[in-house]
């Protein structure tokens, strides 16, 4: 089997990718509708259906734009036949990824904290976003919760976090702002032990 093909589940199909570099075809296949077990297209009696076809078309595209590639496009979807076995056919997927939008600028912004700045530094490092890498949802979303954790490491169990973006989609480039409330530090009081005997 190719680098860029993978096998359709529950089927002896295949789904070919060409221009595809980002994912690989097991990673794409996850994401679109046959990839589903409950979705068979390529069985005796439902062969093809050129409108859930052209769904997971729709799906690619989503799915490089939600990764940074926001001038992705499907090219061609084609059924091709299936070598030795005539009643069945495989998919041809070419796809036309384009070059991904960056973070060109990441802000910081907290409210009121009492943290220091040495403390408010060793949060915003635990972010995986970062100023000239790619701009994917996936990652703005797992940066939000990595400075809650950070925080909550640093004795702020009420930390919140939001993120949003100025997309430029023409000049491939993000503008993002990440808010923190680090809220009250926890501290703890009294601990007392009942039951103990001995």
């Amino acid at each position: 089997m190719l680098e860029d093909t993978v096998e359709v589940p529950d089927s002896r199909s295949l789904l070919h990718f060409e221009g595809m570099h980002r994912f690989s075809p097991k990673e794409l296949l996850s994401y679109l509708h046959v990839g589903e077990h409950s979705w068979l297209p390529f069985t005796r009696e439902y062969q093809y259906d050129e409108a859930a076809a052209a769904a997971d078309a729709a799906r690619v595209e989503d799915v490089y734009r939600s990764f940074g590639y926001r001038q992705a496009r499907v090219l061609q979807v084609l059924p091709v036949p299936h070598p030795g076995h005539p009643e069945q056919v495989d998919l041809l997927v070419r796809i036309e990824e384009g070059q991904p939008t960056r973070v060109t600028r990441l802000d910081f912004i907290w409210a009121a904290s009492v943290l220091s700045e040495a403390e408010q530094h060793r949060v915003e490092a635990s972010a995986t976003l970062h100023e000239g890498g790619p701009f994917e949802i996936e990652r703005l979303n797992g940066t939000l919760g990595d400075l809650r954790l950070e925080l909550l490491r640093q004795g702020f169990p009420l930390a919140t976090s939001a993120g949003s973006a100025d997309v430029h989609e023409g000049a491939r480039r993000a503008e993002v702002q990440l808010r923190i409330v680090p809220g009250p530090r926890a501290r703890i009081g009294k601990i007392r032990f009942e039951g103990l005997w001995g």
